[in-house]
């Protein structure tokens, strides 16, 4: 989310939806500030990952500290979030992140919403899938 409709600044708020309650739950706030960030769950815990990102205490006179490549996993036990540094490793957001059989795949970013192949993400690092490379997806 942004925190206003003209402001590039993103929020740190977080919301649960339970669709067998209808209900929203207020989650603790994340480390940092996101907006255009992806949100999903993956080996039973809530990831937000990437997204244009700064810390909160920034000073927006100033160059903010970007944190792009990082995300925030809920422990839930603990009703924390804690920070994972790197694991988005592009500058440019996702543009959609997905979880099948306990792996992530993503196809694309913000700007490329098909980036010519899909990727997977093994705990550490986004691998190109083989044979995904395609000029369409219409060729997949």
């Amino acid at each position: 989310g942004k925190s206003k409709v003209a402001s590039a600044r993103g929020i740190s708020s977080a919301e649960l939806y339970d669709p067998d309650l209808n209900t929203w739950t207020t989650l603790p706030n994340l480390h940092i500030l996101r907006y255009k960030c992806i949100g999903v769950t993956w080996k039973g815990k809530v990831y937000i990952v990437g997204g244009f990102a700064e810390r909160e205490n920034s000073d927006m006179t100033m160059p903010s500290i970007v944190e792009r490549s990082s995300a925030e996993v809920l422990d839930s036990q603990a009703r924390k979030w804690d920070l994972i540094t790197g694991m988005w490793q592009l500058d440019v957001p996702p543009n959609q992140i997905v979880a099948v059989n306990d792996t992530l795949f993503s196809s694309g970013d913000c700007l490329n919403a098909w980036k010519g192949h899909v990727e997977a993400y093994d705990g550490q690092f986004w691998n190109e899938v083989d044979g995904s490379h395609k000029r369409s997806l219409s060729t997949l």
